[in-house]
């Protein structure tokens, strides 16, 4: 069935196609076409998967309650900021401490936070599409892509 982009949101397609990755993971047969909204939110729901595998408390399967006590942001900075987020004493208990510590420390790394602490502590599920962007922000920061440009230069290796 075709869906009107009007009545469901054409905005928020078009930012999917700003800020989710670039270059998605590896497709199936069944996967959605490859430069489809949903081909991206899947791409970068198995990245953070990817990068956060390893992380005890953390198991990302959605881009809305998986992420409801600040785990899996602090998993997912800590992969990339290992000596600013203390992850081996996190306690999934402790929500507000662990969106507040995300939250400040991707800000001084240079994601800007999109999000507020006290909204996500008062939610139980939040809302998926700005998890997602937000996500969307790391993973550009990280990977070096600036949204609304070119892709940076790659590191010369040595």
């Amino acid at each position: 069935a075709v869906v009107s982009t009007q009545s469901t949101g054409g905005a928020f397609v078009g930012l999917v196609n700003q800020v989710a990755p670039k270059n998605p993971v590896g497709r199936t047969k069944s996967a959605p076409a490859k430069n489809s909204a949903a081909s991206k939110k899947a791409a970068l729901l198995h990245w953070c998967q990817r990068m956060c595998s390893d992380k005890e408390n953390v198991s990302i399967t959605n881009f809305s309650s998986s992420w409801n006590d600040g785990m899996a942001f602090c998993a997912l900075f800590h992969h990339f900021i290992p000596n600013q987020i203390p992850f081996s004493t996190l306690d999934p208990k402790n929500r507000e401490y662990n969106f507040r510590l995300a939250f400040t420390e991707g800000e001084k790394a240079g994601v800007t936070a999109l999000l507020d602490v006290e909204d996500m502590v008062e939610m139980k599920n939040p809302c998926w599409m700005s998890v997602m962007t937000y996500v969307s922000l790391i993973y550009n920061h990280f990977n070096g892509i600036r949204v609304g440009g070119p892709r940076l230069p790659e590191m010369p290796s040595e």
